[in-house]
């Protein structure tokens, strides 16, 4: 018997996990090293909500809606990119990189196991 019976897809969970651990690094940086503007913390508010709302749904196995959510995420996450992160030191532009590799694992996961 499952510990998560309503859990339709928990591979996107476990692929998750690398992207949750950089992401939860760079947050540290963002709260320790660099001061992050209001408009690009409401960015960063939209990147992180829509994160845990598609994996949610995802493991869930509410595929549509996880694809909807998972445009509103890459949208908000290529604003915050292209606005934002231009003049990033060298160190926060190779964890973003590694981040959004992690991220793209997790989500090749899913349409993998869908």
């Amino acid at each position: 018997m499952s510990l998560l019976p309503t859990l339709a897809n928990k591979w996107v969970l476990l692929a998750a996990i690398p992207y949750a651990v950089i992401a939860a690094y760079d947050f540290r940086i963002h709260d320790t090293d660099r001061r992050v503007p209001p408009v690009e913390r409401i960015c960063h508010a939209v990147v992180i909500s829509s994160v845990l709302l598609f994996l949610v749904l995802a493991a869930t196995g509410l595929n549509t809606p996880a694809v909807v959510v998972l445009a509103l995420l890459l949208i908000a996450a290529t604003i915050d990119e292209v606005i934002f992160h231009g003049d990033l030191d060298a160190h926060e532009r190779r964890l973003h990189f590694v981040g959004g590799a992690a991220l793209a694992f997790c989500i090749g996961v899913w349409f993998w196991t869908i």
